[in-house]
């Protein structure tokens, strides 16, 4: 029962990159080796392209390194764990470095 709701058991892994976006929308974040695990394919190449065409997003949450979301939850997931973009980063820099002045 696990497998079928994790949807690791046949007939529920993803068979295309369309289909594992449905995944990421259903399971919330995982790595590309967990999305792999869930594929009928080459999942881990999946999850790179589909981020390289913006349709999933990196993130690095505390004590869960190169994990993956779509889009539309990224911004859940930066404000449930206090993070910020890389260019809120640059931001911040910017205005401490004017600050300084």
């Amino acid at each position: 029962m696990d497998d079928q709701l994790q949807r690791r058991a046949a007939g529920t892994r993803a068979r295309t990159p369309d289909e594992l976006t449905t995944l990421f929308l259903a399971l919330g974040d995982l790595s590309a080796a967990e999305a792999a695990e869930r594929c009928d394919g080459d999942g881990e190449a999946w999850v790179g392209q589909l981020a390289a065409e913006g349709r999933l997003v990196a993130l690095d949450l505390p004590g869960l390194a190169g994990r993956y979301v779509l889009p539309e939850q990224a911004g859940a997931y930066r404000d449930a764990f206090d993070l910020t973009t890389p260019e809120e980063d640059a931001d911040a820099g910017r205005r401490q470095s004017c600050a300084g002045r």
